[in-house]
């Protein structure tokens, strides 16, 4: 698994993985197990979708939601700043979204 690298030219370019999974027509909660040695990855998709992270977890898209446990909303348009995850510890991904969409996971180690 290559290292996370970006260059510091203003760009924002980043290393290409070589350690990226996917899930195709998300819509209920799937899971992603993060791989050994993983310290980041950065998710991607053809359309919003919600994650969580942790031993088990399980993504929904919320409702209206005050107590603190709604899922993360990764919008693919943002930078990739935004949708770039510290991972080291965590054993799985869950994601869903409202409507089907493909779904990359890319890795990298420290």
């Amino acid at each position: 698994m290559k290292a996370f690298e970006k260059l510091i030219d203003g760009s924002g370019a980043r290393r290409p993985s070589d350690y990226v999974c996917a899930r195709a027509a998300v819509t209920g909660s799937e899971q992603i197990t993060v791989p050994a040695g993983a310290t980041h990855v950065v998710l991607s998709g053809t359309l919003p979708f919600h994650v969580a992270f942790g031993a088990n977890p399980t993504a929904t898209v919320p409702a209206d939601t005050d107590d603190g446990t709604a899922n993360e909303l990764v919008n693919p348009a943002t930078p990739v700043e935004s949708r770039t995850f510290m991972v080291a510890g965590v054993a799985k991904i869950a994601v869903a979204a409202a409507s089907a969409t493909l779904v990359t996971a890319s890795f990298y180690s420290s």
